[in-house]
Order: structure tokens, then C-alpha cells, then sequence
């Protein structure tokens, strides 16, 4: 998969475009199922913190509920479970505060020692020039220590456009050969961090040139704002990430990579400004009120980190740097805060501190070296204990103040600071979300299909038939809501989406969508959820789509369809039948009919209108069949679909090619393109709607 496709802005599918709904696919007289008396009833509902304790081994190895001390959302937890899970020991040790009297259970066997699963995010927006670099050369380090035995990795980087740079993997090779595409990826560079010496440079030059500050403050004004959007759009990025992780199991972390994030974004600016008496000017208030009100974004990180039980360890990748010479300019009224500059520095490591600290994981600051962190991260991670509490009647979709204290001496316990209980909706929007950006978990990896079908070239753009195709399954009713993004040089260019219910097993489900593409590479990405299953299957195509004015000829992409039996949703209306596109890896049934669609497009000049086009085609393979040769001289229509119907009977069982050819009236050929498939004879479906 490019990088380029793996954009996210198609979150659409979680939220309220899964609205389309069709009527059911009605099953035939069925006998009636039979009450047997069983009523489900719902238990309670338990969430877990993850707790990295340290202190002597001693002191850690037998620690049980008794020796904690736990108020969540300033009540007091009166009865919890603690599990301890060690890489060191493979055993698991349970207690309850109040254990049941008069059972006499047998010892649990030994769960394996978790396995952490860790991601590595770039935020570009964020990174210094020094800072990538540095920051690429320590997650080289942190790769090779951490990712082993059966520890699982994936990378993200947010450059120009947000991109998957390596999917989750056991592989450290893979991991490696990632952190290498990224360092020479000129998309994922962003010089926005390394100019902000040059940006505060402008503001202290108007400041020393001009009698009025009121110059100079516009000026930085401008600046703070620019911060705080990209600041803002740059961790909804993150938050959306950590979104990815929600159906995998702890212990999860995040190793965050950023210099110039600040939760606070662009306050900093104010401190070049001197303090008067009297009321401070508006444009200095303004700049504090948008300081304040950026932490927003911050918060969302840190709630969306706690709501999936992930730690983020923090990196600042730029190493120690000399005080700019910035500030010390000139003597003017503008010096009333010599320590300017060390203020966005500062900022800048309480925002990484705090990240990592509201959510159990630790800050490393000044280019810390890459063996030192994984040394801390494994340590922290290689023995947890796991507390767990009943959390019926607390708020859900909010944050709750976590509050842990050991009562062991020598003996610290460290958590998140704060938890989110998901909601249903929440979490189920979080699994889309993953979905479409490359996360499935392995239980739902069930198999989705797509094909884009040529319709036409209309003011530039390219339009398809997209069928999306979602398997039968074997339950006697289910519900589908499938949708699609397209991505096309970085961003989301058109979401699709739809809902359909069938009462009955073994019927495979398509959803049609008219879409149009802009010639050049693209990427759909398509994902179908089941709801009584709850099972989710993701697919993507990536293709290209022909600059039609590139040559005096241009073929569009050549697609096989059959008829069969589904339930087939377009625009709203449920059809029993309909004409499937047949993948490339898919047989085709020689005892039914078939079209092959194409599309035929000439250069848009006199010239290219003048020329005599004749498209010839043909199908060779265990048998033959011609078709009538197209002759396009007379054709006012820039882009002409062909569509050659290949009767029932006529393939036998076999490999064929189907050929296409376009020639000029002097018989010059201009361009030609094949479609190869397969043939298979099988039994006709006997189970029909």
C-alpha cells in the first residue's frame, strides 16, 4: 500500500453517512423457531488500568488488592480485582478485596506474558530538521531492542499528508526497511518547526524598528494563530491514531516524536511583549484566551490515549541547543523578557512531559539516547499489574481523575491519570476508524471484493460504477453497512456509503456507487462492517487512472461482469440480481453469459478529432470469438465505453486473454491493452433468492 493513499479523512463510515438503508431480502416460509426458555441478561461491566510498579523484586513479585489504594472520578473504589502479568514469570497471581467464602477453586494455569504492541508516530509538523533526523536514528535503536519476541509494531508519519508507513508487523527487517522510506520520503518533511527561529525573528525586528508595538503584535498574532491551527489539525491527527489501537490488547504504547508541540500553542509569542500597568492590550488578552483554549486539542490526545488504554512515551528528537542569539539584539524596551526565547522551549517539553504523564508512560526530552528509552519502556511494560473495577452507574464519554497509591513501602505504582469509559457508539466508531486507516483485528479478517467499472470522461474527470462486495454469511439474517473513501494525491476527494439487511444465509451482498476519478494514481479503501457479528473486513484498489490529453490514445481500465444472484444496492434501491465485476483472481463461469467493459479515449485536439480510430477485439484462448471492429471516425464523443458481450457457452473451461487493439486509418496501432482471467466449469447455484 503508497504511502500517499493511507489518508483519513474517511471517517465518514463511523458517523452518520451509514444512514442508507434498503428493505430486507425476504426469505421463503421457514418453520418457526422454538422458545427454550433461555434469557439473556447483562452482567457488569468492567474496565481495566494498566500499573507499572517498581521497587525492590521482593517487594513487587506478590503485591495483591490490599496493597493498593484506588479512587476513580473522586469516589473511592471499595472492591477490585488485581492481576499481575510478567515477561519475568509466567504466572498470573489474582486477588479480590473480599474473596468468596467457601470456594475452593483449582489453581489457574499460567496466562502467556502479554505482548506489547507499539506505535511509532512522526509528527512532522512538529519536527525540527535536527529533530527528524535525530529521531529516525532512535527509533532505528528502539526497533531493534523492543520489537522481539512476538512484540508487534507499526509506523505513522504525518508529513504533507498523514501515511501508514509500515503496518503492523512482528518483523524488526520490516520495521527497519520502513524507518529508511521514510527518512528519504520528501512528503514527510514539513520545515514549518526549523522556520520558527525565523518567524520570531520578524516579530523582535519590528519590534526594534518601530516606535509602536502595535506592528510587531499583529504581526505575532498572526503567528500564534497559524501555531494554534496546525497545532490543533496536527493532534486530531494523533488522536485519530490512537484511535487504530482500540480492539488491540494491552499493554499498548505510543512512541510519540515531536520538538515544537506545545498544548498551549502560541502563547509563547506574548512573552516577547514587555508587561505594562493598567489593563495588558487586546491583542495581548487574545493571544492568552487562544493559548488557553488550544489545550483543547491536547485534551482530546490524552482522553482518546486513556479511553484505549495507551501509554505515550514522548520523544523530543532535537538535542540540547544554545540559547538564538534572537532576543539579544539591541537594547530597546522589546527585552522586557530576556528568557523569551527559553519560553517555547519550556513549553514545548511540559506539553511532551504532560502528555506522558496524564497517561502512564514517561517523557524523554534533549535527544535522549535511543537504548535508554527502550531500556525504560521495556521495563516499564515487562511487569504489569492489572486492576480491574466495576464501573456500572459511572459517566461514559468523559474524563474520569484516576487516583493509585501503593501502600507497600519501597513500592511505586504508576498509571494513567485519567480514564475514559467508552461508550458502545464510541468504540464502535473507533473500529471503523481503524478499519479505514489499516487496522482490523485478526478475528474479523473476513474477505471484501471491489472492482471499479469504466462509465465515462466528463469537464476532466473520469466516472465509475464502484461495487463493493461483501461475502454470504452462513447466519439466517444479517446487516451490512459498507462505505468507501476515495484518496487522490494526499486528500479525500468522495465518501460512499450504504446499509443492507438480508433475511436469509448465503446471500453475498454488493453495494453500487457512481464515483468520479481525476486522472492520476488513486486510492479506494473500503470497509464493510456486519452488525450481528460485529465483525468488520477492509479492502483496498489502487490503480491509476490515464492523463487523456498524455498521449493520442488512452485506454481506461477493462472489466469482466456476470450475472448473478445478491442482494445489489444502488441509489437507494435493493435488487435481487444484478452484473458482478469479477476480480483478477477470480474464476470465471463459462455457462453464463459475460461483458467486458472498457473505455476508449482520444487526445482532446483537431488532430486527434480528425484521425480515423478503429478499435478492433478479440478473445483467444482454449476457444476464440471475435467482435465487430468500433470504427470511431464519425464519433463526436471524446471517451467511448465498449462493452463486448461474450454469449453463454462460448468458453469452455480454460485460460483466456481478451485483446484489445487501436489502430489509426493508415492501420498504425496507437496503443492496446489485455485482460486475462480463467474459465472453470462448476455446478449452477441452486439456492436462488
Amino acid at each position: 500500500m503508497s504511502n500517499r493513499g493511507k489518508s483519513w479523512a474517511c471517517a465518514a463510515l463511523a458517523g452518520a453517512t451509514l444512514t442508507l438503508t434498503a428493505g430486507a431480502v425476504p426469505q421463503g416460509p421457514q418453520e418457526q423457531p422454538k422458545k427454550v426458555g433461555l434469557v439473556e441478561q447483562t452482567g457488569r461491566r468492567l474496565a481495566q488500568l494498566d500499573v507499572s510498579v517498581s521497587g525492590p523484586d521482593q517487594a513487587i513479585a506478590d503485591l495483591t488488592a490490599a496493597d493498593f489504594e484506588l479512587s476513580v472520578g473522586g469516589e473511592f473504589i471499595e472492591s477490585f480485582i488485581v492481576d499481575r502479568a510478567c515477561n519475568v514469570e509466567e504466572r498470573v497471581v489474582r486477588t479480590i478485596t473480599e474473596p468468596s467464602p467457601g470456594t475452593d477453586e483449582p489453581a489457574m494455569p499460567a496466562p502467556p506474558a502479554p505482548k506489547p504492541t507499539y506505535l511509532f508516530y512522526f509528527d512532522q509538523h512538529h519536527l525540527t530538521a535536527a529533530g527528524r533526523q535525530n529521531s529516525l536514528d532512535t527509533a532505528r535503536t528502539i526497533v531493534d531492542q523492543l520489537i522481539k519476541d512476538g512484540a508487534r509494531g507499526m509506523i505513522v508519519s504525518a508529513g504533507k499528508y498523514i501515511a501508514t508507513i509500515q503496518p503492523m508487523t512482528d518483523d524488526r527487517n520490516l520495521m527497519q526497511d520502513a524507518l529508511d522510506r521514510l527518512e528519504r520520503d520528501n512528503d514527510q518533511w514539513d520545515p514549518y518547526a526549523y522556520q520558527e527561529d525565523s518567524r520570531i525573528e520578524h516579530v523582535m525586528r519590528e519590534l526594534q524598528q518601530d516606535q509602536d508595538i502595535s506592528k510587531a503584535l499583529m504581526t505575532a498574532r498572526q503567528y500564534q494563530r497559524e501555531e494554534r491551527y496546525r497545532t490543533d489539525k496536527a493532534l486530531r491527527l494523533f488522536e485519530i491514531t490512537i484511535g487504530r489501537l482500540t480492539d488491540l490488547d494491552p499493554p499498548k504504547a505510543v512512541l510519540y516524536f515531536a520538538d515544537s508541540m506545545r498544548k498551549n500553542a502560541g502563547e509563547h509569542y506574548v512573552s516577547y511583549f514587555p508587561r505594562t500597568a493598567g489593563d495588558p492590550d487586546p491583542t495581548i488578552s487574545k493571544m492568552e484566551t487562544d493559548g488557553f483554549m488550544a489545550n483543547n486539542a491536547f485534551d482530546r490526545v490524552v482522553e482518546a490515549a486513556s479511553a484505549n488504554e495507551v501509554r505515550l512515551y514522548t520523544v523530543q528528537g532535537e538535542g540540547l541547543l544554545a540559547p538564538s542569539m534572537t532576543v539579544n539584539r539591541g537594547n530597546t524596551r522589546n527585552q522586557g523578557a530576556p528568557n523569551a526565547n527559553n519560553r517555547r522551549r519550556f513549553d514545548a517539553q511540559d506539553s511532551l512531559v504532560g502528555l506522558a504523564r496524564e497517561t502512564g508512560g514517561q517523557a524523554f526530552l534533549h535527544g535522549a539516547a535511543g537504548k535508554k528509552i527502550a531500556t525504560r519502556i521495556e521495563r516499564d511494560l515487562s511487569c504489569l499489574y492489572l486492576i480491574s473495577f466495576d464501573v456500572t452507574g459511572m459517566p461514559e464519554d468523559r474524563s474520569l481523575a484516576v487516583n493509585l497509591r501503593s501502600k507497600r513501602d519501597k513500592v511505586k505504582a504508576t498509571t494513567r491519570g485519567q480514564i475514559v469509559l467508552a461508550s458502545e457508539g464510541k468504540r464502535k466508531t473507533s473500529r471503523l476508524l481503524a478499519a479505514f486507516t489499516g487496522i482490523v483485528p485478526d478475528t474479523d479478517a473476513i474477505k471484501l471484493e471491489g472492482v471499479v467499472i469504466p462509465t465515462g470522461f466528463d469537464d476532466g474527470k473520469y466516472t465509475a460504477l464502484v461495487q463493493i462486495r461483501a461475502p454470504s454469511t452462513p447466519l439466517p439474517s444479517s446487516t451490512w453497512e459498507i462505505g468507501a473513501s476515495l484518496v487522490s494525491r494526499g486528500k479525500v476527494r468522495q465518501d460512499i456509503a450504504g446499509r443492507i439487511e438480508v433475511d436469509r444465509p448465503a446471500i453475498p451482498v454488493i453495494f453500487e456507487a457512481e464515483m468520479t476519478f481525476g486522472p492520476g494514481p488513486y486510492q479506494l479503501v473500503m470497509v464493510a462492517h456486519e452488525q450481528t457479528t460485529d465483525r468488520i473486513a477492509r479492502a483496498e484498489i489502487e490503480a491509476d487512472w490515464p492523463d487523456p490529453d498524455a498521449e493520442e490514445v488512452t485506454l481506461g481500465p477493462l472489466t469482466l461482469l456476470q450475472p448473478t444472484e445478491g442482494a445489489f444496492l444502488r441509489d437507494g434501491a435493493l435488487r435481487r440480481s444484478g452484473s458482478l465485476g469479477r476480480t483478477a483472481d477470480e474464476f470465471v463461469e463459462p455457462g453464463l453469459p459475460a461483458a467486458v467493459i472498457g473505455l476508449v479515449c482520444r487526445k482532446d485536439s483537431k488532430r486527434a478529432r480528425k484521425a480515423g480510430l478503429v478499435v478492433s477485439r478479440r478473445l483467444v484462448g482454449e476457444t476464440e470469438a471475435p467482435f465487430t471492429d468500433l470504427d470511431l471516425s464519425e464519433s463526436e464523443i471524446r471517451c467511448v465505453q465498449l462493452r463486448d458481450i461474450i454469449r453463454a457457452g462460448t468458453m469452455t473451461g480454460g485460460r483466456f486473454t481478451y485483446e484489445l487493439k487501436v489502430v489509426d486509418k493508415t492501420d498504425r496501432e496507437l496503443t492496446t491493452s489485455t485482460l486475462e482471467f480463467a474459465a472453470v466449469d462448476s455446478d449452477q447455484p441452486t439456492d436462488g433468492l
